[in-house]
């Protein structure tokens, strides 16, 4: 009689499964020393629900994702075979450009699966920071001069790291080519390194418009991306998904804060100072 309840809410945590996570224990018939055994249940289910609605709304993502340049592919080959006297050059690099597209997020998707279960094997060096930084901006600093943004990198000379080069081009490159897209015309990206703060890395802040905390909540969330249409295709929503699971394989801790209504902070950051 003793173990009663125990075995009550035993039978109840066995019928859960992913169709009834919304479901909580009730305390009301147990006795106080299982009420934190029911607590935590109730916490772990919440943080399952949670899980398998990401993965749920990365399902419908990615089928959308994927379905438009799919369709696009199928519509040129109907016209190619319909009309095969307009076979165009234009037509072949619409196709490739469709083609490369897909490549692109195929191999980010697999890239993201590698480097979120740690099968990526780290080869450390020491680097200048300073120059690193500089080297990954170079490729974006001519749209960023299109676009008249005031782009700064405000790293010492003498300072620098190590870790394994490759995947931290990664991680900065997607910070950078977001900051350089979204910053808008006349907006300011500021690069720097707080040599007062033990274990930042690196800051990457810059100007956003028709930015909120709730667009701050999903960022890191594969395949999610602001624009609601999904009509750029220059972007698949899987950069900084990518780079929070080159963080992790890192060690190291990523993070975005809204400082103003009108700007974004990016930081990067050692998780254990120590190691």
């Amino acid at each position: 009689n003793g173990l009663k309840p125990l075995y009550s809410l035993g039978n109840k945590l066995a019928s859960v499964d992913s169709s009834s996570l919304n479901h909580r224990f009730s305390k009301n018939d147990l006795p106080v020393e299982l009420s934190p055994i029911c607590d935590r249940l109730n916490e772990l289910i919440g943080r399952l629900e949670d899980s398998f609605e990401r993965e749920r709304r990365f399902s419908g993502d990615l089928a959308h994702e994927l379905r438009t340049p799919i369709a696009e592919l199928k519509m040129m080959a109907e016209v190619a075979l319909r009309w095969p006297e307009n076979d165009t050059e234009s037509h072949a690099n619409e196709t490739l450009d469709i083609a490369q597209q897909l490549q692109e997020i195929i191999e980010s998707l697999l890239a993201l699966s590698r480097y979120e279960n740690g099968g990526q094997e780290l080869a450390y060096e020491k680097i200048s920071l300073h120059k690193f930084t500089k080297d990954c901006w170079d490729p974006f600093a001519l749209k960023a001069e299109e676009k008249k943004i005031r782009a700064t990198i405000n790293i010492s000379n003498e300072h620098l790291i190590e870790t394994d080069p490759k995947i931290l081009r990664l991680i900065i490159n997607n910070l950078f080519s977001n900051a350089a897209e979204y910053t808008p015309s006349e907006g300011i990206i500021d690069i720097s390194k707080n040599e007062e703060s033990e274990g930042h890395i690196l800051s990457i802040s810059n100007t956003v418009e028709n930015f909120d905390k709730e667009i701050l909540n999903h960022l890191f969330e594969r395949l999610w991306r602001g624009d609601a249409s999904r009509t750029d295709g220059s972007h698949s929503g899987l950069g900084l998904a990518l780079s929070k699971a080159c963080c992790k394989c890192l060690g190291l801790n990523l993070e975005a804060e809204l400082i103003e209504s009108n700007q974004i902070k990016f930081v990067l950051s050692r998780t254990d100072i120590k190691s």
